[in-house]
């Protein structure tokens, strides 16, 4: 039985008492006439992916679920596996941490919970990082037949089963607040937070495309604690010196909800930390919460200047004979761009004295591809698309260069209509007339 699939979870298909019996009645008509009953709960993630429950919900109800089933026969063998992790930047460990507490201090000696954390590796995956290809779906089947059969190896189905397995511990390291002077905040940060907030309280701010904020550890491991609300959305977390992408977490919920984390995988020591919105449209607000460096403490970060420009600004050099003023959307940077239809010729250039060029584009469905170059090698350094279902603001972080390299920022001309330029930022340094 999985709650996943047609868009079914937990906490919105077996969340009323009526529909965990119905669901019972249903397992006993399954199973009826038939010797070494044996019942598999396998834990998909749309209350995670989608946002319909919180871990301790989804836990509530399946604790209610699996004792509904046991009242009603004794004899069946019940299972329930851990969700398995998800490569596409939503963190199970909360929900995985919670049905494993389904068995805190000798509670339902009867169940079995199967910690399936090591059974699919990102290459059992489809390209979504969420759900398993062909090669994937044979290899949990397998071990799935394995466990209830008793033939599973260490290693392949660690069952949590009979003895339980407290969640981890909560780390130790330094914790500290959004207020604290150590986090860099760059752009317009108000104050937000409410009673699922940290202390009460967060910073929050509205321009997804520009603003972010930059924390550094001194240790190996960032932890990012945050709520969830329906005005969120996607953030990612870069290493600031190289911006390599090194994980995302999910701050949409249908629901509100609080006392989340994420844990960035474990880095070089003293990495200064970049957290800033996915901007892909899902939410309208960002916020920074509580923070933790894992068994370290926090450094504060030396000054660096960020810049950011608007379309306009004079030195931004526009090359070809088709560029004229456009935007008008609400998810243009002060409702404007400068745009053309000339994708074979035209194209605009623009020098950053150093550190990071950050590209902010409204996304629409007469955009497409377009290619960021070395202006003066022309090798291809990044891609992005301003194609889109929707008009909806984004933006691209372009891999650190050199300092004073100049970009060339061109569409692929594969198709799409038009080309435009909104706000730029530098991060860490400033921009320089070409």
């Amino acid at each position: 039985l999985s709650d996943g699939w047609g868009g079914r979870s937990w906490s919105r298909s077996l969340a009323t008492p009526a529909q965990r019996q119905s669901q019972t009645v249903r397992n006993r008509g399954a199973l009826a006439g038939r010797d070494n009953k044996k019942l598999w709960y396998a834990m998909a993630t749309n209350d995670l992916g989608q946002g319909f429950g919180s871990a301790d919900n989804v836990a509530l109800i399946a604790a209610a679920q699996v004792d509904s089933d046991y009242a009603d026969d004794p004899t069946v063998k019940i299972y329930i596996e851990t969700p398995m992790p998800r490569y596409d930047g939503y963190d199970i460990t909360p929900y995985a941490n919670a049905i494993k507490s389904l068995k805190a201090n000798g509670a339902r000696s009867w169940l079995h919970i199967i910690d399936t954390a090591s059974w699919l590796q990102q290459s059992d995956l489809l390209s979504d990082g969420l759900h398993p290809n062909e090669a994937g779906v044979l290899k949990k089947v397998g071990l799935m037949r394995d466990t209830v059969n008793g033939l599973a190896t260490p290693g392949n189905s660690p069952e949590v089963g009979w003895v339980y397995v407290a969640p981890p511990a909560a780390p130790s390291g330094e914790a500290i607040e959004e207020s604290d002077s150590r986090i860099a905040y760059s752009g317009s940060w108000g104050s937000g937070g409410d009673s699922l907030s940290s202390g009460g309280k967060t910073r929050v701010t509205s321009n997804l495309a520009t603003d972010f904020y930059r924390v550094k550890v001194n240790g190996t491991q960032l932890i990012i604690g945050y709520e969830q609300q329906p005005v969120g959305g996607l953030v990612n977390v870069y290493n600031d010196a190289t911006g390599a992408l090194l994980g995302s977490f999910n701050q949409y919920g249908a629901g509100a909800s609080g006392g989340h984390s994420y844990a960035v995988p474990v880095q070089a020591a003293g990495v200064t930390y970049r957290v800033q919105s996915a901007n892909n449209g899902s939410g309208t607000y960002f916020w920074c919460d509580a923070l933790t460096a894992v068994d370290s403490t926090f450094a504060t970060i030396a000054s660096s200047t960020t810049e950011i420009i608007q379309e306009s600004d004079p030195r931004i050099a526009y090359i070809g004979t088709g560029w004229g003023s456009g935007g008008g959307y609400p998810n243009s940077s002060e409702g404007v761009t400068r745009v053309t239809g000339n994708l074979a010729t035209d194209y605009y250039q623009v020098k950053v004295s150093s550190g990071q060029l950050i590209i902010g584009s409204e996304n629409n469905p007469v955009g497409g591809i377009v290619n960021v170059y070395n202006a003066d090698t022309n090798a291809l350094i990044y891609s992005f698309n301003q194609g889109g279902t929707a008009a909806m603001a984004h933006n691209y972080t372009v891999p650190a260069q050199p300092a004073n390299t100049t970009f060339k920022i061109m569409s692929a001309n594969t198709g799409a209509q038009y080309f435009w330029c909104d706000a730029l930022a530098a991060v860490g340094g400033t921009f320089v007339a070409i």
